[in-house]
């Protein structure tokens, strides 16, 4: 099973997170970004959805949810899966 990494809330500047965590920490390394493709939200199509970074070893997805929430300390989990069935099994091993 893949290690789970932790996701970071922004409202839209997860690519400027991005560069502050590139200065601050030697050595991050960028990943992939994913972008918004048309959406019910009214987002800007090609708008950053996501963005992967890599500090210190600890694999980061930064969120642009787009939705005006407050900066705060908290962070959720990501755990990826291939199958429905896959997340069944988390947690019972």
């Amino acid at each position: 099973m893949a290690k789970a990494y932790i996701s970071i809330w922004s409202n839209r500047s997860a690519a400027a997170m991005v560069k502050f965590y590139k200065s601050t920490f030697k050595g991050t390394k960028v990943g992939k970004f994913s972008y918004w493709g048309t959406n019910p939200m009214g987002v800007k199509e090609g708008s950053v959805l996501t963005a992967h970074i890599t500090i210190l070893g600890q694999k980061i997805m930064l969120l642009n949810g787009f939705v005006e929430m407050p900066f705060n300390e908290s962070i959720s989990l990501v755990v990826p899966c291939k199958t429905q069935g896959e997340i069944a099994l988390i947690g019972k091993n």
